[in-house]
């Protein structure tokens, strides 16, 4: 009843079987593609606290300001060195979207304590990392993300009917 092939009597592929095979493929791709998430989620957890962050100063300008004299951080040099090493020897293979992950990868590489231009700032790093509006980073935000405005064949449809909804506005 269940069976989908069957060849010679010897090889039977059944649709339980095919489902059992194509369950371990999404988990394995789950896992990847939540890798990265899990070390950014993990770093993040590490740094401080709003209430010990740096606090915005009360401007005018079209710019925010922060006042680095407001941010305590217990964070040790080495815990910073084994999250920029992960990150800069993270496993991309089977990883969806590739140039998404290496794109902010690459945006927290720029203060990285040692690189060239010694430009280091963990007040910068927590700002990156707390943005989750500008780099969507869980495996299913970064799917809807690329289906919605990346994919030709889902985007334009999907702009079509944003349009259509504000001029009915």
């Amino acid at each position: 009843m269940w069976e989908f092939i069957k060849i010679d009597g010897t090889i039977t592929i059944t649709i339980g079987g095919i489902a059992v095979v194509l369950y371990w493929f999404g988990n394995f791709l789950w896992k990847k593609n939540n890798s990265y998430y899990i070390l950014i989620k993990e770093f993040r957890n590490k740094l401080p606290r709003p209430q010990n962050s740096a606090k915005q100063f009360e401007s005018k300008l079209p710019f925010t300001t922060l006042n680095v004299n407001t941010h305590k951080a217990s964070l040790t040099e080495s815990e910073i060195d084994v999250f920029y090493n992960s990150l800069k020897y993270f496993d991309y293979s089977w990883v969806l979207y590739k140039r998404h992950y290496r794109a902010h990868a690459n945006n927290l590489f720029r203060f990285d304590p040692k690189a060239t231009n010694k430009n280091f700032d963990l007040i910068m790093v927590q700002q990156i990392l707390n943005n989750e509006t500008l780099y969507r980073l869980r495996p299913l935000d970064v799917l809807v993300y690329h289906l919605k405005y990346k994919h030709k064949i889902t985007s334009k449809p999907y702009l079509f009917f944003l349009v259509n909804k504000k001029n009915k506005l």
